[in-house]
């Protein structure tokens, strides 16, 4: 068994730059939860952010825009993505959902996102896309 550690560096979030061209990936914390944020930049394209659950044994869209990933234990919802483009300091949301994908040859389900259009600036500005809270409910075979 490990020996427990003390004194341990705790970080707010953790970057993973351009995990695809143009793209950086923000993971955080909020109110207890995990949070992922996609940061845009000028000229990258979103549609390169393809996700993919393994496992998962259904993964839907519920009324609300929500996504739903069902697996063997159980499941849990990632709220619809909010994104929005930051123009003179202010945020000016963008429309934005999960697009669900064809699953892979493996059994794979992706996912992406599909969104408005960005407003013209006079010099291009990065946007943000940033799903909902993951919220895990967790349950047991029986």
């Amino acid at each position: 068994m490990a020996e427990s550690q003390n004194g341990l560096k705790t970080y707010g979030s953790v970057i993973y730059p351009e995990l695809w061209p143009g793209i950086d990936l923000v993971y955080g914390g909020e109110a207890g939860h995990l949070k992922y944020t996609f940061l845009v930049k000028p000229g990258a394209d979103p549609d390169q952010i393809q996700l993919a659950f393994q496992g998962a044994t259904a993964v839907t869209l519920t009324d609300t825009g929500q996504l739903a990933v069902a697996t063997p234990v159980g499941g849990f919802t990632d709220d619809r993505p909010y994104a929005y483009q930051e123009n003179d300091g202010r945020r000016d949301e963008v429309s934005s959902a999960f697009a669900l994908a064809t699953a892979s040859a493996d059994g794979a389900q992706a996912y992406g996102f599909k969104g408005g259009p960005l407003r013209p600036a006079p010099a291009a500005r990065a946007r943000s896309l940033r799903p909902g809270l993951c919220r895990l409910y967790r349950g047991s075979r029986r």
